[in-house]
């Protein structure tokens, strides 16, 4: 399927923006590998007939964080360690202070089944250029992938037991646009 032609507004409504998480250190094991949903979004999205005729701008909320899943551990993710997740991450992305995270594309090439999306995005009051892919995993989806190097926005990695277990720099980004 082609994918429709035209101008979108899109939020958490109709699509997802996730974040994934992975632990490090020497006890690795005892952390969780999390995925992080952004509950309140916006995305202004162009499509023309080409991913290059195309535009893409978004901003997130980084109080609007939810964790929705965790897999690895030492124990189950209870109520309470989600809570406490929430707030490091909140720390560690200052977002009571910088509460907006935004990205604009200045550049998309390729095609919808394997296109390049390049941008500055900025996090902490810091922008940085980041490169997503951009592919279809299904008729009428568009999802956007990447990679943010948190210690590129002045983010240090949550880190605890005297960095025994801590949160790699990298974080996966995933954002799902169905247009069905």
């Amino acid at each position: 399927m082609t994918i429709p032609t035209g101008s979108y507004d899109l939020s958490a409504d109709n699509g997802a923006l996730l974040v994934k998480t992975f632990t490090d250190g020497p006890a690795a094991a005892m952390g969780h590998n999390l995925v992080i949903e952004a509950t309140s979004w916006a995305a202004q999205v162009e499509i023309g007939k080409t991913p290059a005729a195309s535009s893409v701008s978004m901003t997130a909320d980084l109080t609007s964080l939810e964790v929705r899943d965790g897999t690895g551990g030492a124990k189950p993710l209870s109520a309470g360690d989600k809570g406490k997740i929430l707030d490091n991450a909140a720390k560690a992305l200052n977002a009571k202070k910088h509460p907006e995270l935004r990205f604009t594309a200045t550049d998309i090439s390729g095609t919808w089944d394997a296109g390049l999306v390049r941008g500055g995005m900025t996090i902490n009051d810091t922008t940085a250029p980041l490169d997503l892919t951009l592919d279809q995993p299904a008729p009428g989806e568009l999802r956007l992938t990447g990679t943010i190097v948190q210690s590129d926005f002045g983010i240090k990695p949550y880190s605890t037991m005297m960095g025994a277990l801590k949160l790699k720099d990298a974080v996966d980004v995933e954002v799902s646009i169905p247009f069905e």
